[in-house]
C-alpha cells in the first residue's frame, strides 16, 4: 500500500480581514519573527543553504502577508530585477479578468475580435472557433509539432486540433493574450499592466519582449494579492467568479492546470513537453491545496490558502532545466515543510508511487511494502534496467522518454507505474 504523506501545517490561518497589505507607494513591509510562527531556526537555515546551493536569487516567503523569510544569494539584493519567464503568465491571466470587470473584453469572445483576421494561417471559421478562454487554458487546438513554441506569425500557427478539445504547454497563444490587451486598451502593455494592477498593487517591474521583470518583492506583491482572494485592501478586487475559475480546473484534459495557474492535488496532470497523462498531484511533498505560477529555470510564486502563505523563488536553473513544473518543485517543499512545528498533522490523499516525476537522477518509491526486484521497460516493451528492490532508484543511466516501472514478488507483477526521465 502507498504510503500517506504526513505535512505538518502550522496553525497560523488568519481571517481575511487579518490580512496584511504593505503600502504601494513605499518599500516598507511588516515581518514576522519566525519565533512567533513556532518555525525550527536549525530547519530555516537549512533552507537558506539549500536555496544558496541551488542557485537561487531571491526567495521570500510570506505568512498573512506579513515577511517571514527574505533572502538573497549570488550577488542580488532586493532591488534588482529578474525575469519571472512562464510565472508571468498568471499575471496577464489576472488582467484578463479585470479587463472582463472593466467591460473591455469577454473571455468567450473570438480571439480574433482583437488580434484581427489572419493572426493564424487557418481558414478564417476555424481560427474564429478560438476564444480568449483558450489562449488562458493552452486548448486552442493550434499545431505546436515542429515549430517554435513562441514564434507568434501566422505562419506558425496552424490547424492541429478542434479549439477546446486538445491541450497543450504552447507559449505562442498565450503571448497573444498580452497583445490583446493592448488591443483592448489601445495601449502599450506596460500602460495597461500599471492601469490595471501594479498602481493598485504597488507592483513595478516591465515587459520586455513578452517576458515580466521585476523586483522579488513585486512577485510577493502579486502572489500576495492573489493570496488575499484576488484582492488588496478593501478597495481593488477582482471578479470572484472568474478569480475562483482561474484557480480551479480550467478543462478536462489536463485537471492541474486553471487560467495560467498550475493546480496541486488533482489526481492527474499533464506537463510542458509533453502530450501525456501522468498520475498523481503536481508535487506531492506541497500542500494538496496549493497553486502556483511556474517558470523556466525555476521562478516560482507558491501561494498556499490553507496556510495564507505565499512563497517566491527566483534564480537560475537549480537543476531540472525544465519550462515550468520540475523535481525542484519536491524537493523544495520538503525543506519548506520541514519548517513548521508540529501542531498540527493533516493526512493528505495517497501520493503516487513514483516522485518525482518527471525525474532526472534518481526516483524515490513510496511504498511500505518490500519487493523482490524492479524492472523498468521502454514504450517497446525492451527491458532497460533492472535491479533488487530499494526505496530510492539511480536512473541517471536512462535517456530522456517514459518509461514503465514494475515492482514484482515471486515473479509476478504487483505494482506498475509510469514516469518520463528529462535531461
Amino acid at each position: 500500500m502507498k504510503t500517506l504523506l504526513l505535512f505538518l501545517l502550522a496553525l497560523t490561518t488568519a481571517s481575511a480581514g487579518d490580512y496584511y497589505f504593505p503600502p504601494i507607494d513605499s518599500d516598507d513591509w511588516v515581518a514576522t519573527p519566525i519565533s512567533e510562527l513556532g518555525w525550527s531556526p536549525p530547519k530555516v537555515n537549512e533552507l537558506i543553504t539549500f536555496l544558496d546551493t541551488t542557485n537561487s536569487k531571491g526567495f521570500i516567503i510570506l505568512v498573512d502577508g506579513k515577511i517571514v523569510i527574505e533572502e538573497y544569494f549570488n550577488d542580488h539584493d532586493k532591488d534588482k530585477f529578474w525575469y519571472w519567464a512562464s510565472a508571468g503568465k498568471t499575471l496577464t491571466a489576472a488582467m484578463i479578468g479585470i479587463a472582463q470587470q472593466e467591460g473591455m473584453l469577454d473571455i468567450n469572445d473570438p480571439t480574433s475580435d482583437y488580434l484581427g483576421d489572419g493572426w493564424t494561417s487557418m481558414e478564417l471559421e476555424k481560427e474564429r472557433e478560438i476564444k480568449i478562454k483558450h489562449n488562458l487554458t493552452m486548448s486552442t487546438g493550434l499545431n505546436y509539432k515542429g515549430v517554435d513554441s513562441d514564434c507568434m506569425t501566422p505562419e506558425c500557427l496552424t490547424f492541429l486540433n478542434e479549439a477546446g478539445t486538445h491541450w497543450y504547454y504552447h507559449n505562442a497563444p498565450y503571448r497573444l493574450l498580452l497583445d490583446v490587451l493592448d488591443s483592448a486598451y489601445d495601449k502599450r502593455i506596460n500602460q495597461v499592466t500599471s492601469q490595471l494592477i501594479g498602481n493598485k498593487i504597488g507592483m513595478g517591474g516591465l515587459w520586455i519582449d513578452y517576458v515580466r521583470w521585476g523586483k522579488t518583492r513585486d512577485m510577493a506583491r502579486f502572489g500576495s494579492f492573489i493570496a488575499a482572494g484576488g484582492k488588496w485592501g478593501d478597495d481593488f478586487q477582482l471578479d470572484p467568479e472568474y478569480y475562483n475559475d482561474m484557480i480551479n480546473t480550467s478543462q478536462e484534459m489536463n485537471l492541474s492546470y486553471g487560467y495560467l495557474w498550475w493546480l496541486n492535488g488533482k489526481d492527474k496532470y499533464k506537463l510542458p513537453g509533453f502530450d501525456l497523462v501522468l498520475n498523481g498531484p503536481l508535487t506531492p511533498t506541497a500542500p494538496m491545496d496549493m497553486y502556483a505560477a511556474l517558470g523556466k529555470n525555476d521562478q516560482k510564486i507558491y501561494i498556499v490558502p490553507s496556510m495564507n502563505m505565499v512563497v517566491v523563488r527566483v534564480g537560475d536553473d537549480a537543476g531540472d532545466s525544465n519550462f515550468a513544473v520540475s523535481s525542484y518543485d519536491t524537493k523544495l517543499w520538503e525543506k519548506i515543510s520541514a519548517l513548521f512545528t508540529t501542531t498540527s498533522i493533516e493526512y493528505l490523499p495517497e501520493i503516487p508511487l513514483i516522485s518525482p516525476n518527471p525525474a532526472s537522477d534518481q526516483i524515490v518509491l513510496n511504498t511500505d511494502e518490500a519487493f523482490d526486484v524492479i524492472r523498468i521497460y521502454d514504450l517497446q516493451g525492451n527491458l532497460v534496467k533492472e535491479s533488487e528492490f530499494t526505496h530510492v532508484l539511480n536512473i541517471s543511466d536512462l535517456s530522456s522518454g517514459k518509461y514503465n516501472l514494475v515492482l514484482e514478488n515471486g515473479g509476478k507483477t504487483v505494482e506498475e507505474e509510469s514516469f518520463i526521465v528529462v535531461r
